[in-house]
């Protein structure tokens, strides 16, 4: 099935627990949304009943594993036929936008919302499109005498 045969006001946002996530259950229903998850099964656990009691669903799945993640919402997303992607937190708008690029849904360009991401991306999607931007250098040592910064080794 296309996202877009799908019937309106189904959305998954990707882990909504937090500061956002009563803000996100207020407007889902004003709008009339059904609201669905995905999230870590440890995290949900922990979400408050206000939180827990308003999704119309959710997709266990390990957010730290971002293909294992981006499959199994994808599959959620199907079967529970939704048709909008959010991310509650900044730290998974790639997820968000790449799972939104495969359900043919709308959403962020996946390369440029993790190359927000990555300091060192952005960077360089800063320089294809001619924007300026600061030097800076990607520095593989942690130490404080970094062999990169000492050589002048920049972008």
């Amino acid at each position: 099935m296309n996202i877009s045969e799908a019937p309106p006001g189904a959305v998954l946002v990707v882990e909504p627990m937090g500061n956002a996530g009563p803000f996100l259950v207020a407007a889902a229903a004003r709008l009339g949304l059904s609201l669905h998850a995905a999230t870590h099964r440890a995290v949900h656990a922990a979400y408050p009943p206000a939180l827990a009691g308003a999704l119309a669903g959710v997709c266990l799945t390990d957010l730290a594993d971002p293909p294992r993640a981006l499959d199994e919402t994808e599959a959620y997303c199907r079967r529970h036929r939704i048709r909008a992607v959010a991310a509650c937190w900044e730290l998974f708008t790639p997820l968000a936008a790449r799972l939104a690029a495969r359900l043919g849904a709308p959403g962020n360009d996946p390369l440029p919302a993790r190359a927000a991401r990555n300091k060192a991306d952005m960077a360089a999607a800063f320089r294809t499109a001619g924007v300026p931007e600061p030097r800076g250098a990607v520095v593989a040592d942690a130490g404080p005498r970094s062999p990169a910064a000492w050589a002048g080794r920049w972008w």
